[in-house]
């Protein structure tokens, strides 16, 4: 082996320099072994030691800024958006993931009170689609200031702004032949001109004479409410309650009558976890956290707006409420717990012969048999009979698929409009 020697330049502790000749030629080394090669370029006087760079930490510091200041203004976005839109992904709605905006105050008296901001800010803007029903007061002879005062505890019911020329939507009791009025959040008084019924759901549509009213927006169609999903609304006196929905279409099952079935009114109902039944939420419109409208409080039940959607539509279109019509009651199957069918395991059973003269007795159906399909859509839990023929047009034919004796038979029947 051929070693070079080479000219080192050490460094000392004093920082003087002390050159170390060699010899320079090249010679063959004698005993040089790996373990003196190793200890030669270990040697700690052979490094040089270089002071830290300034401008490493300088950069550090800047970058460590620029990402506080880029989650302050993305932590701003997000709680000031209810969606963005992204290119070649689309629109994320940043309240599926950020449902609430909360503002937590602590007092005085160390009472924390929070509060959405959401919640706050649709309380202010729905309450103005809302109105209040009273009688009219007509003014008498010696009648003071007080009496021609309209409080809230003497509401008859609330009402929703349907249409900004006057439309208004009422869950009350209201006669024939007496006179109301409606009353806005901002205390103006409109005289109902015209009360539409709606034989369907019991809801009453009042017609006053505005313009440029601010109206109630619906759910729509194609959505479901949601079991496990927050709800508000607001009393008579416009105070806010906060609730869960229990059941999206569920029934109150208190007596055996109440498995009855029709397929010309609804039975299904919303079913919240507070108890509504006190006169001053009559009419209550329920909103969900997006502001739109889920259903309305009636004397008896709360109605999903898929019950009444088709009743809004006819008495906007047409100024007359009209449903359809077949003639049947019946049991839904999967309700009867303890009964056993060997015939069909879901669907619904026909309960008493047709009413006379419905397109059902026309149709020849019977009572007992058994209802599996309207066209193609098979009958079961989460499907309703009800529904499906009040969503048909009038004057449509439906196929029903029946199952009589342990046969199949299609029986084709067309649906009728009774106002």
């Amino acid at each position: 082996m051929v070693w070079q020697t080479k000219k080192i330049v050490r460094v000392k502790d004093l920082g003087e320099k002390q050159e170390v000749k060699t010899n320079s030629k090249t010679e063959e080394p004698k005993g040089v072994g790996l373990e003196e090669i190793k200890s030669f370029y270990d040697e700690k006087t052979s490094r040089l030691e270089k002071p830290a760079s300034g401008i490493r930490i300088w950069m550090f510091v800047l970058f460590f800024i620029a990402a506080l200041v880029g989650g302050f203004m993305a932590n701003f976005f997000i709680l000031t958006q209810e969606s963005i839109k992204i290119p070649f992904v689309g629109e994320i709605r940043l309240k599926e993931f950020f449902p609430t905006r909360e503002l937590t105050l602590v007092t005085e008296k160390n009472i924390t009170v929070t509060s959405d901001l959401r919640l706050s800010d649709l309380s202010t803007r729905l309450k103005s689609q809302i109105m209040n029903i009273y009688e009219t007061k007509e003014k008498k002879e010696g009648d003071n200031i007080f009496d021609q005062v309209y409080l809230t505890k003497e509401a008859i019911s609330q009402a929703g702004v349907l249409t900004s020329d006057g439309w208004l939507m009422s869950a009350g009791d209201l006669g024939d032949g007496n006179k109301y009025v409606a009353v806005s959040n901002e205390n103006k008084i409109f005289a109902i001109e015209k009360i539409v019924k709606d034989p369907l759901t019991g809801l009453n549509f009042l017609k006053v004479e505005a313009k440029n009213l601010p109206v109630i927006n619906f759910m729509s169609g194609e959505e479901k409410i949601i079991q496990g999903e927050q709800v508000f609304s607001f009393d008579h006196s416009d105070n806010l309650f906060t609730d869960i929905v229990s059941s999206s279409s569920g029934s109150r099952i208190n007596k055996k009558e109440d498995l009855i079935r029709s397929t010309d009114y609804f039975s299904e109902e919303l079913i919240l976890e507070k108890d509504y039944s006190k006169g001053e939420f009559l009419g209550s419109f329920i909103f969900g956290l997006d502001g739109l409208c889920l259903g309305i409080k009636t004397k008896e039940r709360i109605v999903p707006y898929p019950q009444f959607e088709r009743a809004i539509k006819s008495i906007l279109e047409k100024k007359e409420i009209s449903r359809n019509y077949l003639g049947l009651k019946y049991l839904r199957i999967e309700e009867l717990a303890g009964q056993e069918f060997k015939d069909a395991e879901k669907g619904v059973i026909i309960y008493g012969d047709p009413e006379k003269s419905s397109p059902a007795e026309a149709s020849g159906i019977k009572s007992g048999d058994v209802i599996t399909r309207v066209d193609s859509t098979p009958l079961g839990e989460g499907v309703n009979l009800t529904e499906i023929v009040q969503k048909k047009k009038a004057g449509e034919e439906i196929r029903l698929f029946i199952l009589r004796d342990g046969q199949e038979t299609e029986v084709k029947v067309n649906i009728r409009s009774q106002k």
